[in-house]
């Protein structure tokens, strides 16, 4: 128990055993401390120096030969203290820190990506937990159109095709989809069987993508099918996000 509540004052295991084994002792001299605990000597002299630093023990000078004694045990509070006044030193620091950090962060040129990899244990949550940030994103830029591809694999997959009917139940009046489709069979049957006036797709007639792809607003979202699963990598950069839309807006145009 005693031990345990040293290590989470921040001493490790082998200063608690030397400090121990002078507090036990009372006085002792590091071949002592050596004998009782196998410590190398070495050891044992540089632990004792960050004792002293700490302010647990003295260096009895009275004597021929090295020797240590501890302090009283409500010496302990010295180590909190000085813990507490390094705090207050790192902390006034950052304060000294902050409007030079403001003044750089200012001056950037560039923004750094977001990037977040969703697995599949995750997807489902993460498609539905999302969902309001894409639609705030895509008001707040003003890019109320998603584009992207979607993969063959995508409508295989019984969560996605419930996620679609899930999102134009609830999605704004003001958004709307043009998207990219290798236009399978069970994506044609969901067409003809539900109603989105505001999903609109074209064939795609290149090589198809190995994952899907979406740019809502300042987000780049790719979904992935690997080993019959469903995983996400989404970038959020309105940079990458407004050069990708604009490369899809081109081929919509060109498209038939």
């Amino acid at each position: 128990m005693l031990k345990d509540s040293l290590l989470e004052l921040g001493l490790n295991k082998t200063e608690i055993e030397v400090y121990l084994n002078i507090v036990k002792r009372g006085k002792t001299s590091p071949a002592e401390i050596y004998q009782d605990t196998g410590i190398k000597r070495t050891t044992v002299y540089a632990v004792t120096d960050e004792l002293l630093k700490k302010r647990l023990i003295e260096e009895d000078v009275t004597g021929k030969t090295k020797s240590f004694i501890p302090r009283s045990p409500g010496s302990l509070k010295n180590y909190t203290e000085d813990a507490r006044k390094e705090l207050d030193r790192k902390d006034k620091l950052i304060e000294e820190m902050l409007p030079d950090l403001a003044d750089l962060a200012d001056t950037r040129k560039y923004s750094i990506p977001k990037i977040r990899f969703i697995g599949p244990d995750d997807y489902k949550d993460f498609l539905y937990s999302i969902r309001p940030a894409w639609v705030e994103s895509m008001i707040e830029t003003g890019e109320t159109t998603q584009w992207g591809y979607q993969g063959a694999d995508y409508f295989d997959f019984k969560i996605n095709t419930d996620y679609i009917d899930w999102w134009w139940e609830n999605a704004p009046p003001a958004l709307d989809l043009k998207l990219f489709t290798d236009l399978k069979p069970s994506e044609v049957k969901m067409v003809e069987e539900n109603n989105y006036p505001r999903r609109f797709t074209k064939l795609w007639k290149g090589n198809p993508f190995p994952a899907g792809l979406w740019i809502l607003g300042e987000y780049v979202v790719n979904l992935i099918v690997s080993d019959g699963e469903q995983y996400i990598v989404q970038i959020q950069d309105n940079i990458i996000a407004e050069s990708q839309r604009v490369i899809f807006k081109k081929l919509w145009e060109e498209a038939e």
